[in-house]
């Protein structure tokens, strides 16, 4: 199969939330400040919101898709990753979590949290 060229496909994903009705459905319906699902740098696709997963680097090496019902599924293609506010300097201790809401909410409260793809030890 072709390489994916994950910068410029988030990129088209972020276009596409401009202005979209659904975010603030999807916000409301995670219950987390929407600055800070935003600080994840999220997406839209095809009915999606969508999260860049991100590498110990911070290269975006997939994307992960939630539809307003709670369905979660990764962009064919995607390596498994981490969600983190990219270019934050944490002043204390580094939570885990698991999932992108969970990490917006743990930084929501003033945390600073890398969540991961799941929560179980494997892919």
């Amino acid at each position: 199969p072709p390489s994916i060229d994950w910068d410029r496909l988030h990129a088209e994903f972020q276009r596409a939330l401009l202005d979209r009705p659904d975010w603030d459905a999807m916000v409301e319906r995670l219950g987390v400040p929407a600055i800070w699902l935003a600080s994840l740098e999220p997406g839209w696709h095809d009915g999606s919101i969508t999260f860049p997963m991100r590498d110990g680097k911070g290269r975006v090496i997939g994307m992960r898709r939630r539809w307003l019902d709670g369905t979660k599924r990764a962009v064919t293609g995607s390596r498994n990753g981490l969600y983190f506010v990219r270019d934050y300097e944490p002043g204390g201790p580094t939570v885990v979590v698991e999932g992108e809401s969970d990490c917006a909410a743990a930084l929501s409260l003033g945390l600073y949290a890398v969540g991961r793809f799941s929560d179980r030890g494997h892919a």
